[in-house]
């Protein structure tokens, strides 16, 4: 029993900061520049960063698949080869 007490403290103090944490789509989008906006479509509500002359979702941007000749050249928030 006490070993359930102790985990679910720790659990109830970790949550709060697991919640704090930034997207890193977000984070990149606005590193590198640029506008991080979230609209609301018919689906619900996405997140794009706004580049000059286009709008791409943050997540395709931050994975390359748009804004290619924005995005950096690395970042410190991926891993893996570029």
């Amino acid at each position: 029993m006490k070993k359930f007490a102790v985990f679910s403290l720790v659990f109830l103090l970790i949550i709060p900061f697991a919640a704090a944490l930034p997207n890193p789509a977000a984070l990149y989008c606005e590193e590198s520049g640029f506008t991080y906006m979230k609209v609301e479509t018919a689906n619900g509500t996405d997140s794009v960063c706004v580049l000059p002359g286009e709008t791409c979702d943050s997540w395709d941007f931050y994975n390359g698949e748009c804004g290619e000749e924005y995005g950096m050249s690395f970042s410190l928030f991926r891993t893996g080869s570029a």
